[in-house]
């Protein structure tokens, strides 16, 4: 499965080499851009871009903000290819949990990083009471 990390200014590269940093290579993730004056079309050529020679591989595109510009030329990919999915939310948590995912289709990988991403934002209070709770 391919992982394209795409979003607003250069946030899907600095996911890709922050993912890298705690992680480690990551070889089937790549970034999109997107930048002020560019529009839909751009991020679509973008994705085909990295998809082209690899129409056979299966693609998640996660992107920073549901309905956004990256977010909306991933579902018009999506629209046309059956092996393609979406989702948004774009952190390191993510990204981490999806580089360290083996053998899992990229359905699957949405639908689980959709459950685990609960799990991703947690409060310093809330984890102090619970961790006292515990004592």
């Amino acid at each position: 499965m391919i992982v394209i990390l795409a979003g607003h200014g250069k946030i899907g590269t600095a996911m890709l080499e922050s993912t890298q940093m705690v992680i480690g290579e990551c070889s089937n993730f790549f970034s999109v851009e997107f930048h002020k004056g560019e529009g839909p079309e751009d991020i679509i050529e973008k994705y085909n871009k990295i998809l082209e020679g690899r129409e056979n591989e299966e693609v998640l595109i996660v992107t920073d903000l549901f309905g956004g510009s990256p977010y909306n030329a991933a579902a018009v990919l999506a629209m046309k290819n059956d092996k393609a999915e979406v989702l948004t939310g774009l952190s390191l948590p993510l990204c981490a949990e999806l580089a360290t995912m083996e053998a899992v289709s990229a359905k699957e990988a949405s639908s689980y990083m959709k459950e685990a991403g609960k799990e991703f934002v947690k409060s310093f209070r809330d984890q102090t009471l619970e961790d006292e709770e515990e004592l």
